[in-house]
């Protein structure tokens, strides 16, 4: 690995992008003036240029860009979250809550999980291509074809869209902007969706269904797709995400139950994640849990050599 420290680019790198970005040299002084707060981070220049090309204060044509004369009455939001949530505010009341559950189904998404979700949403009338389109064109989303083949009817199959949201901090603040209480309401309907869409290959789901139901506060739920998700794992010889799976499940497993629940359940957990730390090598680490998982089914485990001899 090489670390690489990206530093922010000093006036004449900031004014180059934007220039590259309009697709014009010639810049007026209070749009270079109003570059120079935004402290050389790109992506803030970017967001920046994007939302002023939304409000109109800048037109793209094909001659080059028009410039507002009264663009120094623009005002320039403090933090790139704000001015995130100033294009965001401009969408179409459908178009803006399409992205709100776009930023809770993650960084990326298949279309045909969106287009399920929009469907089963009760409260939402929107157009699934057509808001989506709308997001890809403002440059919020990106859209790109995937190796899933998805039927299209009659037998055919035809690749699968995926969007991904250009930048994850947009995502990010997105997402923190709903109510917990909204939050968790998309997570259940997206994770339901996702149930009831894809039985034929839910396996290719189990980590996604495990985030989405936990985030949903439904445990039981999230438990057992973590668990699914860790023996899927597991014989794809994926040791590393097996054990974190089995590590994940196991922790929330003991907090919804506590010292009570299934003890054939908990010596499962913890005999998977004994192997997956076996599978890794990881021998000492691993006899713990195995120890664990013995007691948990009645067997005592006898302890330093006394012990070993009494039986």
């Amino acid at each position: 690995a090489v670390e690489v420290d990206l530093q922010p680019l000093d006036e004449a790198h900031a004014l180059a992008l934007v220039r590259g970005l309009l697709g014009t040299q010639e810049l007026p002084l209070v749009l270079r003036t109003m570059v120079t707060r935004t402290e050389g981070n790109p992506f803030y220049i970017e967001e920046v240029l994007l939302s002023l090309i939304e409000s109109g204060a800048i037109r793209r044509g094909a001659d080059g860009c028009t410039i507002a004369e009264d663009l120094g009455g623009v005002q320039l939001p403090g933090t790139i979250q704000e001015v995130i949530m100033t294009r965001v505010d401009r969408l179409d009341p459908s178009t803006r809550q399409v992205l709100q559950i776009a930023s809770v189904v993650g960084r990326s998404f298949f279309f045909s999980i969106m287009r399920e979700v929009l469907q089963r949403h009760a409260q939402l009338d929107a157009e699934c291509e057509r808001e989506l389109a709308e997001l890809r064109d403002r440059d919020i989303l990106l859209e790109r074809e995937t190796g899933f083949s998805v039927a299209a009817g009659e037998g055919t199959l035809v690749r699968e869209l995926e969007y991904v949201f250009r930048h994850a901090l947009a995502q990010e603040t997105i997402y923190e902007s709903l109510l917990l209480k909204v939050r968790r309401e998309h997570h259940q309907l997206i994770a339901e969706t996702i149930e009831a869409s894809f039985g034929d290959r839910l396996k290719d789901f189990y980590g996604m269904l495990s985030y989405h139901f936990g985030r949903a506060e439904n445990l039981p739920k999230a438990e057992d797709y973590l668990f699914r998700a860790g023996e899927e794992a597991s014989r794809s010889a994926a040791s590393i995400e097996a054990l974190a799976f089995f590590e994940k499940a196991s922790a929330l497993y003991f907090r919804i139950h506590g010292t009570g629940g299934d003890p054939a359940r908990k010596a499962l957990l913890e005999k998977n994640i004994g192997l997956a730390l076996l599978s890794r090598g990881r021998l000492t680490e691993s006899i713990p849990h195995f120890d664990r998982a013995l007691a948990h089914l009645g067997v005592r485990v006898p302890q330093g050599t006394a012990g070993l001899y009494s039986r």
